[in-house]
């Protein structure tokens, strides 16, 4: 088939990441003493979209933390943690301007870690998950349904692991 025959290409974008590194969850600078509500500083920032890891060094009896940025296509974006507990994101930021613990009890001789996850953002924003039609990891197809992707958050969660060596191809459908 070719042009005027019935068949139109895909229009649509394409997101290519090189070589994302590793998930961390020592991500940012230095260590957040639980001790007493606060802000962070020296806060690392993800070398493409990601989410947010939060690591405890041992459980405390609760805390509220607010991260607040951009998202992976510039529009501001916050997430609000509660637990006691390890956390993993679901917003995918491309800039973290602030992270604040605003409450937190049992925190006392604790410290929190906060990292970057291996869900990465799109760019382009997606209606549902069937918006994404072709993926490939190191220039090899990777079927679709093998990854992990949430319109509601613009994710994509690869079957692979970012290493820091593997370059990753999305295809968006679109207008």
């Amino acid at each position: 088939m070719g042009w005027g025959d019935g068949w139109e290409p895909i229009k649509g974008t394409q997101q290519i990441l090189v070589a994302p590194a590793a998930p961390s969850t020592t991500g940012k600078a230095t260590q957040f003493s639980l001790a007493a509500a606060g802000s962070l500083t020296g806060i690392a920032q993800p070398d493409f979209a990601r989410n947010l890891v939060y690591s405890f060094s041992a459980a405390v009896t609760s805390c509220t933390i607010v991260a607040t940025g951009l998202n992976a296509a510039g529009y501001p974006a916050t997430e609000v943690m509660t637990g006691n507990d390890d956390q993993t994101g679901n917003v995918a930021f491309s800039q973290v301007t602030s992270i604040a613990v605003t409450a937190v009890a049992g925190g006392s001789g604790k410290t929190l870690d906060i990292g970057h996850g291996k869900k990465m953002g799109l760019t382009t924003p997606i209606a549902q998950s069937s918006d994404i039609y072709k993926v490939t990891i190191d220039g090899v197809d990777s079927p679709v349904a093998s990854q992990t992707i949430s319109a509601a958050y613009g994710t994509i969660t690869f079957a692979a692991d970012p290493d820091g060596t593997k370059r990753f191809e999305v295809y968006q459908k679109g207008d």
